[in-house]
This record gives structure tokens, C-alpha cells and sequence, in this order.
């Protein structure tokens, strides 16, 4: 934990710049190195509360862009998700989550090149909201695989990014809440929390400044390699781990 208060809110600045300049990753790169760190039932809700914080703020200014009918609908499904994924995640192993969260950030980046537009399924929303905040008790971050599910709803850009990170907050909120019902405490760990925050607005401050003046896709290709690498790590540890090949 020593190294964790120092080292995880470093990588916390540089993934708020990260979003602020590519506009996606900061948060799949900041909880593969969170893993390196911190037990799976302190990873999830840890990480969730800095991302419940971010979008929370994101969606608190843009409040009158908020699809309320989408949002509300996601909310009650997200209830009903984070109460039935609480009965099982506790069952996961530190080896498990290992190999389910290095799989699930390489399908990240696999699934947008996709391109894939899922069509309108009446009454889709609460099934949407209980399926990603189940998963999202599991792996932490279900905002990529959320995507497909926006297109061809006829939103605007500026009500999808609104209605999205108002969705996002139903599932990390849901998510927290379940881990704290299922025993997490946020003392030992509040020092963290708030030098993320604090972390967080800053690296998301500094990207506005520095927004146009770094290669977005040097970036973007530092992002990839990094993301692969650490994913890989996660994958083969967790499987060495568990069969004990070396």
C-alpha cells in the first residue's frame, strides 16, 4: 500500500491526460496498473469512485443534454444488475479476475474497430443497465463495450457524451454500493481516493493546455502498446498463477 498512495495516483494525472487528449483509455490503462497494486475487492470500488467522481462532474454540467427517459430507464436495470452480480463476485479469484480483466481490455481494443450498430430492441434499456453494472462488478470498466448501444438512438454528439456519463454514474454508484454492502470500507483507503481526485483534475485540467500541441496519434499509439503489454502481463500472471508453470 506504501508504493500504491504513490505510484497509482502518478498514473492517475497521466490517464485523466490521456482522456483529456485521445478522449478514451485513461481509465482501462489506469485499472490494469491499479491491479498491480491494490486485491480485486479493493481495486473495483476504489477505481469506481474516481470514476463515478469524473462522471459525475461530466454530467452534472450537462444535465439538460441528459436523455432522462434512457438514464432513468439504465438505472433501475443497473439496481437490479449490481443486487444479482453481488451474489457471485465475491466467488472470483485474484487469479480469475487477473485473466478476465487482461481478456476484456484487449477486447477493448479489438471491439471499436468492429464498428458494430446494435439495433433498437423495445424495453432495452433496463436489460442494457443490468447486464453492464453485473459485468462492471467483475472487470470495472464496461464504458467501450457501452458504446454500440447509443448509435442509431438518435442522438446528438452532445446528448449521447451527457446521457452516456449519466449512465456511467448509475453503474459505478450501484457498483460501490454493492461493495461496501459486501464489507469494503473507504477509511483505509480514503487518502488514495482523494489524491486521485485531486490527480485526476489536474491531468484533466493540463490536457486543455496541451490539447493541439502533442501527436494525438503518437499518442494514441504509445496508449495501444502500453495497454497490450500490460494487459498480456495481467493474462500470463494470472495463468501462472493458477497452474503454477514457472
Amino acid at each position: 500500500m506504501e508504493y500504491a498512495i504513490i505510484v497509482i495516483p502518478i498514473v492517475t494525472f497521466f490517464t485523466a491526460l490521456l482522456t483529456g487528449v485521445v478522449g478514451m483509455g485513461g481509465g482501462l490503462v489506469l485499472l490494469l496498473i491499479m491491479a498491480e497494486f491494490l486485491p480485486f475487492a479493493v481495486l473495483i470500488p476504489v477505481h469506481g469512485i474516481n470514476q463515478l467522481v469524473q462522471h459525475l462532474t461530466r454530467a452534472a454540467v450537462s444535465i439538460p443534454n441528459i436523455d432522462k427517459k434512457i438514464a432513468l430507464q439504465f438505472g433501475v436495470g443497473a439496481i437490479v444488475g449490481a443486487a444479482i452480480g453481488s451474489q457471485f463476485v465475491m466467488d472470483v479469484t485474484e487469479e480469475i479476475f487477473k485473466i478476465l480483466l487482461g481478456c476484456f481490455v484487449l477486447g477493448c481494443l479489438i471491439f471499436p474497430k468492429l464498428n458494430i450498430k446494435l439495433p433498437k430492441i423495445p424495453g432495452e434499456w433496463p436489460i442494457i443497465g443490468a447486464v453492464t453494472s453485473c459485468v462492471g462488478l467483475f472487470i470495472g470498466n464496461t464504458g467501450v463495450f457501452m458504446s454500440p448501444f447509443y448509435l442509431n438512438r438518435g442522438l446528438k454528439k452532445e446528448q449521447l457524451v451527457a446521457t452516456k456519463s449519466a449512465c456511467q454514474v448509475a453503474v459505478h454508484s450501484t457498483k460501490i454500493f454493492a461493495f461496501v454492502v459486501l464489507g469494503f470500507t473507504i477509511g483505509p483507503y480514503l487518502l488514495l481516493v482523494i489524491l486521485m481526485a485531486i490527480a485526476s483534475f489536474a491531468g484533466s485540467y493540463l490536457s486543455k493546455k496541451v490539447l493541439g500541441k502533442i501527436s494525438e496519434e503518437l499518442f494514441l499509439k504509445l496508449f495501444q502498446i502500453t495497454i497490450v503489454l500490460l494487459s498480456i502481463r495481467l493474462i500470463v500472471g494470472g495463468l501462472n498463477d493458477t497452474f503454477n508453470f514457472w
